[in-house]
C-alpha cells in the first residue's frame, strides 16, 4: 500500500550547528533547528529503526571510529532506553559528547567509551552522576563519504 500524504510525514528535527565531539566535547551555543519530513516507510524500510520523530546532528572528531567519522550525521532517540553498549549522546556540564555507554555496577561508575584506542574513556563516579544527561540513544548515522551519481 502506497501512501504520500504530507500528513503522514515523520518529522526529524536537524540541528544544522550541533555537534557531538567524539574527542573531548563540544559547546553548543546555536541549538536551532529545521523540521525535515519523511515517510515513515523510509524509517521502516530503509533504515530499519522504529517509526518516531528523532533529532540529527553532527560528529565531530575521530574518537568513535570506526562507527562513526568526523563530519557524519547521527539520528538521536531521546525516548529509548539507555543500555550497556549502546552509542549514546551525553551531555556533561555542557559539553555534548559521542560515545559509547557502558554501566559497571560493581564499581557503581559509568564509563563513556571511545572506539578509537587513542582516547580514553570518561569516568562517571556515583558522585559525579548529577553532572550527567544521557540525551539518548544513537539509532543510526550517515556517512559523509556518500556519493551521488
Amino acid at each position: 500500500m502506497q501512501n504520500n500524504k504530507q500528513d503522514d510525514a515523520i518529522n526529524l528535527r536537524y540541528y544544522s550547528n550541533v555537534t557531538a565531539s567524539a574527542r573531548y566535547g563540544s559547546q553548543n551555543i546555536d541549538e536551532n533547528f529545521s523540521l525535515v519530513p519523511i515517510s515513515p516507510e523510509f524509517l521502516d524500510k530503509v533504515l530499519r529503526v522504529p517509526v518516531k520523530n528523532y533529532d540529527i546532528i553532527r560528529v565531530f572528531g575521530d574518537s568513535m571510529e570506526p562507527f562513526a567519522e568526523n563530519g557524519d550525521l547521527v539520528i538521536i532517540d531521546r525516548s529509548a532506553e539507555v543500555k550497556n553498549g549502546d552509542i549514546i549522546i551525553a551531555n556533561i556540564c555542557g559539553d555534548i559528547y559521542i560515545k559509547k555507554f557502558l554501566r559497571d555496577p560493581i564499581k557503581k561508575l559509568i564509563k563513556l567509551t571511545s572506539l578509537n584506542n587513542f582516547y580514553q574513556d570518561i569516568e562517571i563516579t556515583k558522585e559525579e552522576i548529577e553532572n550527567l544527561q544521557i540525551v539518548g540513544k544513537v539509532r543510526c548515522k550517515f556517512s559523509i563519504n556518500m556519493k551521488v551519481y
